[in-house]
């Protein structure tokens, strides 16, 4: 077990290096975002940019997002799809996150079904970059054409005002 003395002058407290927490960026947003789309569809006011001070350093990326899923269709599967992506300033995007959130609608009688979700998304991205990165979320509906899943649209914050999404990034040292 590490020693943390009394005195804080202590150097072994002061030389501890790595892990520090050396930035801060959020956003947050209450706008309402819905798609039909299957495809990757961007996620309005949910962008946020950080620059690390060093390419040894991380960047932990957390998320609060507000998901709905609307199904049109009892005993059927209903779908959607986040995706984090980062772009590093004048460079190509990459995805660095994706999860599929899906819920069986069973109620019994035909009709809609709505299906709110609070989606935690935490993870360390090491860009390995000194340029701005921009991290946007990003999201569609997941629709097999009749078959098992049926989706109709999906949605983040469904209640505009109501509900918000948020964005943490924050810079860890890597020395």
């Amino acid at each position: 077990m590490p020693y943390f003395g009394n005195d804080p002058t202590d150097t072994i407290i002061n030389n501890i290096a790595g892990g520090k927490f050396l930035q801060v960026q959020s956003t947050s947003t209450a706008t309402t975002t819905n798609t039909t789309n299957t495809s990757a569809t961007d996620v309005t006011d949910m962008t946020d940019t950080i620059t690390c001070a060093s390419s040894s350093n991380s960047v932990l990326v957390l998320m609060m997002v507000s998901f709905l899923i609307k199904a049109t269709s009892d005993d059927h599967w209903a779908a959607g799809e986040l995706y984090v992506v980062r772009t590093i300033s004048g460079g190509a995007s990459t995805t660095v996150y994706d999860q599929r959130i899906q819920r069986r609608n069973d109620t019994g009688a035909s009709g809609t079904g709505y299906f709110g979700f609070e989606i935690p998304i935490m993870f360390v991205d090491a860009p390995s970059s000194t340029s701005e990165l921009t991290y946007k979320l990003q999201m569609n509906r997941v629709d097999a054409g009749g078959a098992a899943i049926t989706t109709d649209r999906v949605y983040v914050n469904y209640q505009t005002g109501e509900i918000k999404s948020y964005i943490q990034l924050i810079e860890i040292d890597g020395t």
